[in-house]
C-alpha cells in the first residue's frame, strides 16, 4: 500500500487539459524464441474538463510493451481526487491504493514479467447540484493478455550418482474487467442528509498453463518424464450497495445515523487438467505410465446484508456517550463437482466433490464513552 499527499494551486482549478502519447516500432527480437510480436506499440489518452461543480474525465490506453495500466497522474484525474483538490479548503487530498489491482482503474506498478498486452478505457463524471447534492460516477473497462515462459536445467551431484533435470513451462492468461461506481450525496436540510454508494464489477478470465520435465541419469539415460496441462474459464460478478441516513439534532453534538448495506457475489468456473508421468527402465523403454485427467465445475454464490443504527449524546466538555446496534446476515452457497476422465469418459468423484450452504446472522450492540481532545 502506498500513500501520496498532493496539493493543487488555485489557478489550476478551471478549464480543459489532457495528454496524448502514441508510438510504434519493430521488435528486434521478432521471430526469435521469445515469442515477441513483430510490431510493438504504445498509446495513452487523457482528457479532462473541469469547471466549478463539474468534472468529466476520459481515459484510454493500449500497448504490448509490458505496461499493465495507467500512471498516478491518470489515477488522480479519473478517480475524482483532482476534483476534490479543486474544491474549497486547502485543496489537499490523500490517496491510498493497492498493488493487487483492487482500484477504480488498472495501475502500473512495474515489475511485469512475461509478454503483456493491455487495453483499458473509461469515463468519470462528477457533478455538484447546487449546494445540496453531489454525484460521483465512473465506468472502467480493461483487458489484458499475458504470456509467460520459462526453461531451466538443473544438475545434481549425489554420492550414488549424478542426474540432471530439464524443465519447461508456459502460461497464458486473458482477463476482461468491467467496473462501475456510483456515489450520490443529498443534503435534505440543515439537519438531515442521505448518501448512497454502489459498486458493480464483472470479470472474465481464461487461463492456460503447460509444463514438462525430463530427468536423466548417468550417461544421459532418460529415467522419467512428466507433462501437465491445465486450462480454465471463469467469470464473476460483485455488486455492493450502502445507504446512509444522518440526522443532527438541535443540540450540538447530538447525532443519529442509520446504515443499510448489501452485497451480492457470484463466481463460476470450469477447468480441466491432464497429468502424465512416464518411468523408464535402464534400456530407455517406458516401464510405467501414470495418467490423471480431471474436469472440475465450481459455482459460488454469496449474499449479505446488514443494518446499523448509532446515537451520540453529548455530555459536555468534549465528552460523548455513544450507543449502537446492528444486525447482519450472510448466505454462502458453494457447489464443486469433480470428474475423473478415463478413455474420454467422465466419472463423478464423490470424495473430491462437495456442496455446502452456510447461513448465519448475528446481532451486535454496544455503548462507548469518548473524549475529544
Amino acid at each position: 500500500e502506498k500513500t501520496i499527499n498532493l496539493e493543487l494551486k488555485e489557478d489550476k482549478k478551471n478549464g480543459w487539459f489532457g495528454r496524448a502519447v502514441a508510438g510504434a516500432g519493430s521488435d528486434l527480437n521478432a521471430g526469435g524464441s521469445d515469442g515477441g510480436d513483430e510490431l510493438r506499440f504504445e498509446g495513452n489518452l487523457s482528457l479532462n474538463r473541469f469547471k466549478p461543480g463539474q468534472q468529466i474525465s476520459i481515459l484510454g490506453m493500449g500497448n504490448n510493451v509490458n505496461q499493465a495500466g495507467f500512471s498516478i497522474d491518470d489515477y488522480l484525474a479519473f478517480s475524482g481526487a483532482m476534483r476534490q483538490m479543486m474544491g474549497g479548503g486547502g485543496g489537499r487530498v490523500q490517496l491510498q491504493f493497492n498493488q493487487d489491482g483492487d482500484n477504480d482503474l488498472p495501475l502500473d506498478f512495474g515489475d511485469n514479467q512475461g509478454f503483456l498486452r493491455t487495453w483499458a478505457g473509461g469515463v468519470n463524471f462528477n457533478q455538484e447540484f447546487g449546494k445540496k447534492a453531489d454525484l460521483n460516477s465512473s465506468y472502467m473497462y480493461s483487458n489484458s493478455d499475458k504470456e509467460y515462459g520459462r526453461t531451466s536445467t538443473r544438475q545434481s551431484f549425489l554420492p550414488d550418482g549424478d542426474f540432471s533435470t530439464l524443465s519447461q513451462s508456459a502460461e497464458n492468461n486473458i482477463t476482461d474487467n468491467h467496473r462501475l461506481n456510483l456515489t450520490y450525496d443529498q443534503k435534505i436540510d440543515s439537519f438531515n442528509s442521505v448518501q448512497f454508494n454502489s459498486a458493480f464489477t464483472y470479470s472474465q478470465r481464461e487461463a492456460f498453463s503447460g509444463s514438462g520435465s525430463q530427468t536423466f541419469g548417468a550417461g544421459q539415460v532418460l529415467q522419467n518424464e512428466g507433462n501437465r496441462t491445465y486450462q480454465s474459464d471463469a467469470s464473476g460478478t460483485n455488486w455492493t450497495g450502502n445507504l446512509l441516513f444522518r440526522h443532527k439534532f438541535a443540540r450540538k453534538g447530538r447525532n443519529f445515523s442509520a446504515n443499510v448495506n448489501f452485497g451480492l457475489n457470484n463466481n463460476d468456473s470450469e477447468s480441466s487438467s491432464i497429468s502424465e508421468n512416464k518411468f523408464f527402465d535402464d534400456g530407455g523403454q517406458a516401464a510405467r505410465v501414470d495418467t490423471v485427467a480431471q474436469d472440475q465445475l465450481f459455482a459460488n454464490d454469496v449474499g449479505n446484508w446488514g443494518a446499523r443504527g448509532t446515537y451520540t449524546e453529548p455530555l459536555g466538555k468534549r465528552r460523548y456517550l455513544e450507543f449502537n446496534y446492528g444486525y447482519f446476515r450472510t448466505e454462502n452457497r458453494a457447489d464443486k463437482d469433480v470428474y475423473n476422465v478415463t478413455n474420454g469418459e467422465r466419472y463423478y468423484d464423490d470424495l473430491l466433490s462437495n456442496t455446502y450452504t452456510n447461513i448465519f446472522g448475528y446481532h451486535r450492540g454496544g455503548a462507548g464513552f469518548r473524549i475529544n481532545r
